[in-house]
């Protein structure tokens, strides 16, 4: 599942078919050597998706301690092209079925997201405007 979706996210800095994962660490590997600085920014993202959803997605076959929940702080980090970032959340968006649930937190626009999970299941809580915002001491209007 892992390499299945770092292929799917776009992953190229090296054959998809030479990842795996650690059996003493569980982190992602290549040739037996964790992942370092052999990768590209975008792809480390990409992989950072793969392997969160793959545990995820492998809680649905197998009883683990997964908590079935999955939060994602703005995932789309280091440029990340569009496609692949539309390919997290169609992918995710499937977790419902299985009584989990993908929650991201992105400043991404409102329409690009309705696009990317276009007759896919999902709830949006849009605010709008950033929820952080710079404090001022002056009194405002009641």
């Amino acid at each position: 599942m892992f390499a299945e979706q770092a292929k799917q996210y776009g992953f190229k800095s090296f054959p998809v078919d030479s990842l795996t994962i650690s059996h003493d660490t569980y982190r992602p590997t290549r040739e037996g050597f964790d992942l370092g600085f052999e990768i590209s920014a975008s792809d480390n993202i990409r992989l950072i998706w793969a392997y969160l959803t793959a545990l995820l997605e492998l809680a649905r076959k197998f009883d683990t301690n997964h908590l079935g929940l999955l939060i994602f702080d703005e995932p789309r980090q280091q440029a990340a092209k569009d496609v692949s970032f539309a390919e997290l959340l169609k992918r995710a968006s499937d977790s419902k079925i299985f009584h989990q649930q993908v929650i991201f937190a992105t400043s991404e626009p409102k329409q690009q997201l309705e696009k990317s999970l276009a007759g896919k299941e999902f709830a949006m809580f849009h605010f709008g405007e950033f929820i952080i915002a710079r404090y001022t001491d002056e009194p405002t209007e009641p």
